[in-house]
């Protein structure tokens, strides 16, 4: 119904968000594909309804797995948790265990999509809300969307303390 991803409608958020968190999330998400398509005059309108729903329990989302996009759209989440106050979360978007398992979770995307390996991947410019481009294929661009320990998510983010929880 949704494409490849499962969604729940603002309606719904609005009649069962007592009680939730909710975040800026990853670079798949409204507010950061907001930012990337349609500038951040745009992402603070929709980053604003986000927060009059969520209030102090709306977060800012940082991830660093080593993409231009995502350093792009981070600067301007800093630029929003300053502006209006937001509490910031250094996050990772984990899909495998350990970084070793890159090619494993590759080849399974390849299975779940009925596609080769050797068929070019889809970059994140390339997709358009989800929809594949034909001779393209779904993939992650690098290898660094495992889980990291807390070392290198504190090395990774060292320069944004305050996104971190030391406990």
């Amino acid at each position: 119904m949704y494409s490849k991803w499962p969604r729940i409608d603002k309606s719904l958020i609005l009649q069962y968000h007592e009680g939730l968190i909710a975040t800026s999330c990853c670079l798949g998400a409204i507010i950061p594909k907001t930012i990337m398509k349609k500038g951040e005059a745009a992402a603070e309108e929709e980053l604003k309804w986000w927060l009059d729903v969520f209030g102090d329990d709306f977060y800012i989302e940082l991830q660093r797995h080593g993409l231009n996009e995502q350093d792009q759209v981070n600067k301007v989440l800093m630029g929003f948790a300053q502006k209006h106050n937001i509490k910031m979360i250094a996050t990772n978007d984990s899909h495998y265990v350990d970084q070793s398992d890159y090619n494993a979770h590759d080849i399974l995307l390849c299975v779940n999509t009925g596609e080769k390996q050797s068929t070019p991947k889809m970059s994140d410019i390339d997709s358009d809300d989800d929809k594949f481009i034909k001779g393209k294929r779904f993939a992650f661009p690098n290898d660094n969307f495992y889980f990291k320990t807390q070392k290198e998510m504190s090395d990774l983010f060292h320069d944004i303390p305050e996104a971190l929880d030391k406990d």
